[in-house]
C-alpha cells in the first residue's frame, strides 16, 4: 500500500468517526432541548389529589405539578368553561390574578430547574377560556 491510499484510508475513517461523534452530540442536545421544553410537561395525566397536594415554599425546588400541565392544557380546559369552571378543577390560581389571566405555580420543572414554572390560563372578554401554556420565570 502506498503513502496516498494510507493517508485517504485514515481520513476516511476520521470523518467517518468525526461525523458520528458530532451526529450523536446533536441527537443528544435535541433529545435534551425537546425534553426541557415538552416532555417534563406531557409526563402524567392530570391528578386532582396530587394537583391539591400541599406544596410549601421549601418545596418549589422540585416539579410537583410540571408533568400534569401538557394533560390539563390538551383535555381538561375547554373552550366552554368559565372562570368559575377553571377554579373548580384546579383550585384558586397563584398570585394576583387578573380578569384575563390565571396562573397556577408547577415548580422547578424546565431548564436547568433554577426558575418557577407556571400554567398560565387566558380568558377572553366574556370570561370564557381562551388558551393556556406554561412559562418559565
Amino acid at each position: 500500500m502506498d503513502l496516498k491510499t494510507y493517508l485517504l484510508m485514515w481520513f476516511k475513517w476520521i470523518l467517518i468517526v468525526t461525523g458520528s461523534v458530532v451526529g450523536l452530540i446533536i441527537l443528544l442536545f435535541l433529545h435534551w432541548f425537546w425534553w426541557i421544553h415538552y416532555g417534563v410537561f406531557r409526563s402524567d395525566s392530570f391528578n386532582a389529589k396530587v394537583w391539591f397536594e400541599p406544596h410549601p415554599n421549601t418545596s418549589v425546588n422540585r416539579c410537583y405539578r410540571g408533568g400534569m400541565a401538557g394533560d390539563i392544557m390538551d383535555r381538561l380546559l375547554t373552550r366552554d368553561m368559565l372562570r368559575e369552571d377553571v377554579i373548580l378543577q384546579l383550585g384558586a390560581p397563584a398570585g394576583d390574578p387578573t380578569e384575563q389571566e390565571y396562573y397556577y405555580r408547577l415548580g422547578m420543572c424546565s431548564g436547568i430547574q433554577i426558575d418557577i414554572d407556571t400554567l398560565n390560563v387566558y380568558f377572553d372578554s366574556s370570561g370564557h377560556y381562551s388558551h393556556s401554556h406554561t412559562e418559565q420565570h
